[in-house]
């Protein structure tokens, strides 16, 4: 599997002409990045949606649209062969639903601050894994992200 190019925020404002600080703020936006932790990085998907607003062809999200994602985590949830990775904004909330519903435990690996941005990129990186819509084979490729991003991880997560 090869990961996709990234461009960092520094190199975007540069090509683009524009501050640093207003490429993170049209980004996040826009939905237009991948947030890792305290890190943002732009794939080539992004970078092309932040050229089309910088040339005018696309209008920038308001604050209000950027309201519905913010606050939001992306998981690693864990049960008997699969791993699912969503988002939510109330996570907890989210693994208490399922369990509810699932007659095994299911048990948290990660829990990372992004939203639908990073979910998309994760399910892309890990698509040859896929085993039904938000659900992945457990493999060491996933467990290998999830090991090398563990100091990512929000605080209050039991990872396991």
């Amino acid at each position: 599997m090869t990961l996709p190019e990234v461009t960092t925020p520094a190199d975007l404002a540069q090509r683009l002409g524009w501050s640093e600080r207003r490429v993170r703020d049209v980004a996040r936006r826009a939905g237009a990045c991948r947030i890792l932790g305290a890190k943002m990085i732009f794939i080539p998907e992004d970078v092309a949606v932040m050229e089309a607003i910088a040339d005018g062809e696309l209008d920038a999200p308001s604050p209000a649209e950027r309201r519905k994602f913010q606050s939001t985590h992306v998981y690693f949830f864990y049960q008997t062969g699969f791993i699912k990775i969503g988002w939510s904004k109330k996570w907890r909330i989210r693994l208490a639903t399922l369990q509810a519903a699932s007659p095994n435990e299911i048990t948290v690996l990660a829990v990372y601050r992004g939203g639908l941005n990073l979910e998309r990129g994760l399910h892309a990186m890990f698509a040859e894994h896929r085993a039904r819509l938000e659900w992945f084979n457990d493999c060491d490729v996933i467990r290998a992200y999830v090991e090398a991003n563990k100091q990512k991880c929000c605080m209050g997560a039991k990872v396991r």
